[in-house]
C-alpha cells in the first residue's frame, strides 16, 4: 500500500498554456520580423508605383501623339492652320476635315483638347510645355499639304494636388500635311 504525501508541492502543472513571459517574448519577435520584413518590401512597392505611374504617362502621351498623327495625316485632310497659342502659352490648330478638329495645348491648365463642334476631348494631363514647329516661315497661318511639322509635348507626372512627381516624358513628332501621294 501506497501512502500518499499530504505535504504541499509548490510547483504543480495543472494545466497548459503560455506564461506572460512566453507571450511578451512572442510579440516581441513578432514585432522585430514584421519590421524587418516592412523594410525589405518598401522598395518593391515603391518601385510598383513609380512604375505604374511612368506607364501612364506614356501611355497618355503616346494616345494623344497617335490621334494627333491620325487627324493631321487623313486622307480626308483639306488643310491645317496653325493659330495664335492660348494666353499663358502653348499651341493651337485647327485641322480642316469634314468635321473641323482643333488641338488646344494649354500651357496654363497643363492639358491637351481636341475639340469638335460636338465633342471637347482631353487628351492629356500635365503637358508642362508644348509647341508646334513649322518646316518653313511664318509660323502661323495656313499650313500647306505635304508640310512637315513637329508637335512637341513635354509630360510631367503629377498628384491629385498637382505636385510635380519628378517623371518627365518628352515626345517630338513629325507629320506629313495631308494624305500619302
Amino acid at each position: 500500500m501506497k501512502i500518499k504525501s499530504t505535504m504541499y508541492t509548490p510547483y504543480i502543472k495543472a494545466c497548459g498554456g503560455f506564461s506572460l513571459i512566453e507571450m511578451i517574448v512572442a510579440i516581441t519577435v513578432m514585432g522585430i520580423l514584421s519590421a524587418s520584413a516592412a523594410v525589405f518590401l518598401r522598395g518593391p512597392i515603391t518601385s510598383y508605383f513609380n512604375t505604374e505611374r511612368r506607364a501612364t504617362l506614356a501611355d497618355a502621351g503616346g494616345l494623344a501623339m497617335s490621334k494627333l498623327g491620325q487627324d493631321i495625316s487623313g486622307a480626308t485632310v483639306t488643310s491645317v492652320t496653325v493659330l495664335p497659342p492660348p494666353g499663358g502659352g502653348g499651341f493651337r490648330f485647327r485641322i480642316a476635315m469634314p468635321v473641323p478638329v482643333t488641338y488646344i495645348c494649354n500651357a496654363t491648365t497643363r492639358t491637351l483638347r481636341r475639340v469638335t463642334i460636338a465633342q471637347n476631348n482631353l487628351l492629356a494631363e500635365g503637358v508642362w510645355s508644348c509647341q508646334v514647329r513649322r518646316q518653313a516661315l511664318p509660323p502661323l497661318g495656313a499650313v500647306p499639304l505635304g508640310e512637315l511639322i513637329a508637335v512637341e509635348l513635354n509630360l510631367r507626372s503629377q498628384d491629385a494636388a498637382g505636385n510635380d512627381m519628378g517623371d518627365r516624358l518628352s515626345l517630338i513628332r513629325t507629320f506629313r500635311v495631308g494624305p500619302l501621294q
